[in-house]
C-alpha cells in the first residue's frame, strides 16, 4: 500500500508543496506544485549495457519482475558507456499527461565531467544518494537509506573506486525554502524541467518499448508455429523439422550466458597496462595524474588525464608528445584528457564444475598482503538456466588497490574474473613500502565462485 507525506513550506508569499509518494522501501515519487505535469522517481535500478543482447535480457527479466518503466542513458562525448534504468511504479500512481523523470539520470546529465555524488537528506531517518561519472549514472547508486552510517560507507566505497570525487550534500527542507526565495527558480533547481536534457530523457512504459512489442509479436508467431509443428508431428509429416526446432531452443541458454559473462586473464589486463606505459609522464610542462578505463562491450574506453604544470605549456605541445591512437580532448585551460578504446582478449567462461574450485578464498588471502586493499562484495546467484551446472554459481564484486608492480601476482588466480574498471593513479608523495607506490593500480570487477 502506498503512503503519502505532504509538507507545505511558505517563503516570500510563494507556497511550494512537495508530495512524496512511497512506492516501496526503495522507490519514492516526488511531485512539486511549481512543476506541473512532472514527476520525479528516486530509487531506480541501473545496469551497464554490455551489448544489445544484454539490453534485451535485462528488459525481459525486469518485465517478468513486474517492472513498469525504463530509461536508457545514451552516451555523451565524454561518457564512459550507456546505462539502463528500470523501476516499478504502482498502478494509477502516474496521472494522465504527466512526464516521469529519473532523478538520478537528470543529475548525471547535469554533470558531464568527472565523478559527482549527491546526498539528499529528506527527513530525520531518510537519505537518498546518487553518483554520476562523466555524465552516466553509477550503477548501485540511486538508493534510499535509513541509516547515515550506510550512506558514509557507500560513499567511501565510491571514493575508493574513483580517483577524484566531488560530494554535495543537500538538506531537502532547507533547500525548498531557499529555492522558493529565488526570482528564477528554474536556474537554481536541482532538477530543472526547462533543461533540454531533462525534456529529452523521460521514463517510458516497458509495455510500449519497441523490443517488448517485437517480443510479444514474436511470441504469438512462435505459438502459432508450435501449433503447426505439433499438428505435423501428430500426422508424422515433419518429424525432422520439429526436432531441429527443439534443439535450437535448448542451446539458447548457454549462448546468452557466454555473451553476458566473460573472463579476463592476467595477460589481457597486462596488455592494456603496456599501452599505459607508452604515455609520457611529464611532457612539455604537463603532468600525468591518472589513467582510467571502463569496460564497454569487448573493449575498454580509456582516458588519461593530464594537468598543466607550467604556465608556458599548451595543448599543441602536448599533442606532439602523445602516442599514436590517443585522441586529445581538452577539458579546461589546465586539464586535458587523452581518449582511446583498447581491445583486450576475453574468453567465454567454462561453466563446468571443474572450473570452480571450492577453496577459492585461499589464493586471494595469499595475495592480500601485497595489495593496499582487497575487498569482496555480497554474491549474486547466476540463474542455473544460463550456466547449466548442477550447483549454483555466484557473481561477487571484487575491488583491489595496490602498487602497479603487484599486478603479476594475479596471474595465478584460477577463478574467472570479469574486470569492469581499471585505473592507474600517480601519487606525488607517499610512503614507499610493500603495499604503497607512486603508481597505484585500482581494479574493479566480478569474480565467479561456487559459493
Amino acid at each position: 500500500m502506498s503512503e503519502r507525506i505532504d509538507e507545505i513550506i511558505d517563503a516570500k508569499n510563494d507556497a511550494i508543496t512537495d508530495v512524496w509518494q512511497v512506492q516501496s522501501n526503495f522507490i519514492h515519487v516526488l511531485r512539486l506544485t511549481t512543476q506541473k505535469n512532472h514527476v520525479w522517481v528516486f530509487g531506480m535500478q541501473w545496469y551497464t549495457l554490455i551489448s544489445a543482447q544484454s539490453r534485451r535480457n535485462i528488459l525481459l527479466d525486469q518485465r517478468r519482475k513486474k517492472a513498469t518503466h525504463y530509461a536508457e542513458l545514451t552516451p555523451y562525448q565524454n561518457s564512459t558507456g550507456s546505462v539502463f534504468g528500470v523501476t516499478s511504479l504502482l498502478p494509477k500512481s502516474i496521472h494522465k499527461n504527466e512526464k516521469v523523470h529519473a532523478a538520478a539520470l537528470v543529475f548525471a546529465r547535469q554533470h558531464l565531467h568527472d565523478t559527482h555524488i549527491l546526498i539528499l537528506h529528506v527527513s530525520e531517518q531518510s537519505w537518498w544518494m546518487v553518483a554520476s561519472h562523466h555524465g552516466a549514472v553509477v550503477c548501485q547508486t540511486d538508493i534510499w537509506y535509513t541509516d547515515r552510517f550506510q550512506v558514509d560507507e557507500h560513499v567511501q566505497q565510491l571514493k575508493t573506486r574513483f580517483i577524484s570525487v566531488s560530494i554535495k550534500e543537500v538538506n531537502w527542507k532547507k533547500y525548498l525554502v531557499e529555492w522558493a526565495a529565488q526570482p528564477d527558480q528554474s536556474k537554481h533547481a536541482l532538477f530543472d524541467v526547462t533543461d533540454p536534457a531533462v525534456q529529452a530523457q523521460i521514463l517510458l512504459p516497458i509495455s510500449n518499448s519497441p523490443l517488448f512489442k517485437v517480443v510479444v509479436f514474436s511470441g504469438i508467431f512462435f505459438v502459432l508455429a508450435a501449433i503447426v509443428l505439433t499438428y505435423l508431428w501428430i500426422n508424422h509429416k515433419n518429424n525432422r523439422l520439429n526436432h531441429s526446432h527443439l534443439t535450437s531452443h535448448q542451446l539458447e541458454g548457454p549462448a546468452q550466458a557466454s555473451s553476458l559473462y566473460q573472463s579476463h586473464s592476467h595477460e589481457s589486463i597486462s596488455a592494456m597496462v603496456v599501452l599505459w606505459h607508452a604515455l609520457p609522464l611529464d611532457p612539455s610542462g604537463w603532468l600525468l595524474k591518472r589513467v582510467e578505463c571502463e569496460r564497454q562491450n569487448d573493449a575498454f574506453r580509456c582516458q588519461a588525464h593530464y594537468k598543466r604544470n607550467q604556465p608556458h605549456a599548451n595543448n599543441g605541445q602536448l599533442a606532439r608528445a602523445i602516442p599514436v591512437d590517443w585522441q586529445l580532448v581538452p577539458q579546461s585551460l589546465d586539464q586535458v584528457s587523452l581518449v582511446r578504446d583498447i581491445s583486450i582478449t576475453a574468453q567465454p567462461i567454462n561453466w563446468s564444475e571443474q572450473s570452480f574450485t571450492e577453496d577459492w578464498l585461499t589464493p586471494l588471502q595469499q595475495r592480500q598482503a601485497i595489495f593496499q586493499s582487497l575487498q569482496l562484495g555480497a554474491g549474486e546467484e547466476i540463474p542455473m538456466s544460463l550456466t547449466h551446472t548442477a550447483r549454483p554459481i555466484y557473481k561477487r564484486p571484487i575491488r583491489l588497490s595496490g602498487p602497479l608492480r603487484s599486478l603479476p601476482a594475479l596471474s595465478g588466480l584460477k577463478q574467472p574474473i570479469q574486470w569492469q574498471y581499471a585505473s592507474l593513479e600517480i601519487v606525488d608523495q607517499t610512503i614507499l613500502d610493500l603495499t604503497h607506490s607512486h603508481f597505484v593500480l585500482h581494479l574493479v570487477g566480478d569474480i565467479f565462485v561456487p559459493s
